[in-house]
């Protein structure tokens, strides 16, 4: 990637979708550092590369894009706008790109976005 910008990825949810996913954008040449809470799950993806992260808020912060690829709507809205919220250390400018195969809440998103 000698030339252009290096772009920089966080990915959360490492199952069978975002596993293989992640291991696409390391294989590409991409840094991506990994999170889930499945150890095993990290582990299948650090086989081709990557950097483990020991927590979300790791894997979310300092990326120019963040992924994620999580079971149910409620664990992607703890995750973004909990307590912890990853939208408190996600760097202005970054982008979320959420994969989950599951019914989005994009009001809670959408609502959250507008008022940073």
């Amino acid at each position: 990637m000698e030339g252009c910008y290096a772009m920089k990825f966080g990915f959360i949810g490492l199952g069978k979708m975002g596993g293989g996913l992640a291991r696409n954008l390391i294989r590409s040449g991409y840094e991506v550092k990994l999170y889930d809470l499945n150890p095993a799950a990290i582990e299948a993806s650090l086989k081709v590369g990557g950097k483990k992260a020991d927590s979300a808020a790791e894997a979310a912060s300092d990326v120019d894009a963040l992924f994620t690829s999580l079971p149910l709507p409620q664990d992607l809205k703890n995750l973004l706008l909990g307590e912890n919220g990853l939208y408190n250390v996600m760097k202005v400018g970054s982008t979320l790109i959420d994969v989950s195969t599951i019914v989005t809440l994009p009001r809670f998103v959408g609502h959250r976005v507008k008022s940073v």
